[in-house]
């Protein structure tokens, strides 16, 4: 039995996180949350969900008739030039192609007259999106044992899952607002993770949300579990031991650049889980590539993510005093 819908599908805790505000026919302004970001810098992935949001309330202002009317982004190409801050932020979008099968946007969010993240994104609509499609045989691997749900309702009993019970979770506290689960016995390695993941945000406005694309846009960047597993290599490294004593400090994985193709919509008042395919190929000179493909239910690809990041220390996270103060009494 499917949980109750919910209004907005994706919640209201994070509804009012991504909300994005008019403030000229090109200029919109966002505020970024507290809850929704890794020490005390916003999410990557929250980040694109905002621009998500950013590029579709620009057409239903600017061109409300163009691409019937239902213009969505299909790809994202993004840049995070610097960290960007908890609080306001400016959104400034340039046309740069106006097309009846796509459209292309710029998009640049800045605080304090300096820009954080650019990009382009790509518009389209359901009706446009026409043409051969085919299957490819790709297939998740390794395969997902009966491609069920942590909570499958069917009759039959899935105890191949576990809940993931987050590292460094007050650190990381937009990993915190998804619930994950992860095979009992996993692949055995810091390269390769798959979980199945629901939108669980805190608080009084949370509770349990459905995927829906600017959700996705958020998944896109959490893959927790793999973080964790890295936070171990890099405290054996620092230490210079195969198994140091205590608890492995925070790592910050800043984002350097991310694009995303969000191949198939995902109806918010139905999806409630997803499953994530993460695969890092390279950790070089604290630099690494991260792909994740997003699948539902039926084994189908919703998204596939790839992105570069930096490997670094916590301290580089600490952001200004002030603001932590504000919001951890000085604690991250």
């Amino acid at each position: 039995m499917a949980s109750p819908a919910l209004e907005p599908a994706h919640t209201r805790a994070f509804e009012d996180a991504i909300e994005v505000r008019l403030q000229s026919p090109s200029t919109y302004v966002a505020d970024l949350k507290w809850e929704w970001s890794v020490g005390s810098a916003p999410n990557g992935g929250y980040i694109a969900a905002i621009l998500h949001r950013a590029a579709t309330t620009h057409f239903k202002n600017a061109h409300p008739k163009a691409h019937h009317g239902c213009a969505v982004p299909i790809h994202m190409q993004l840049t995070y030039i610097r960290r960007s801050d908890v609080g306001p932020a400016n959104l400034s979008v340039r046309d740069v192609k106006l097309g009846s099968r796509v459209s292309v946007i710029h998009i640049t969010l800045s605080q304090d007259g300096r820009d954080k993240v650019t990009g382009y994104i790509t518009m389209s609509d359901p009706v446009s999106e026409t043409g051969v499609s085919t299957p490819t045989g790709w297939t998740a691997q390794p395969s997902v044992p009966r491609w069920l749900p942590p909570d499958d309702k069917s009759g039959e009993v899935d105890s191949e899952w576990r809940k993931v019970f987050l590292p460094n979770a007050e650190f990381r506290r937009a990993s915190s607002q998804v619930e994950f689960y992860e095979l009992k016995n996993p692949s055995v390695g810091v390269g390769f993770v798959s979980h199945w993941a629901r939108l669980r945000p805190s608080g009084p406005t949370g509770g349990i949300g459905r995927w829906t694309p600017e959700s996705v846009a958020f998944l896109c960047d959490i893959f927790p579990i793999t973080l964790g597993r890295l936070e171990h290599v890099v405290h054996r490294a620092l230490c210079g031991e195969e198994n140091p004593k205590g608890k492995p400090p925070p790592v910050w994985f800043p984002t350097l650049g991310l694009n995303l193709d969000l191949k198939k919509p995902v109806l918010g008042d139905q999806v409630e889980w997803l499953y994530s395919h993460i695969v890092i190929k390279s950790l070089r000179n604290g630099r690494m590539d991260v792909e994740v493909v997003i699948l539902d239910q039926g084994g189908e690809v919703v998204a596939i993510s790839t992105q570069a990041s930096l490997v670094m220390s916590a301290e580089r996270n600490a952001g200004s005093k002030k603001a932590i103060q504000k919001h951890s009494s000085g604690k991250i």
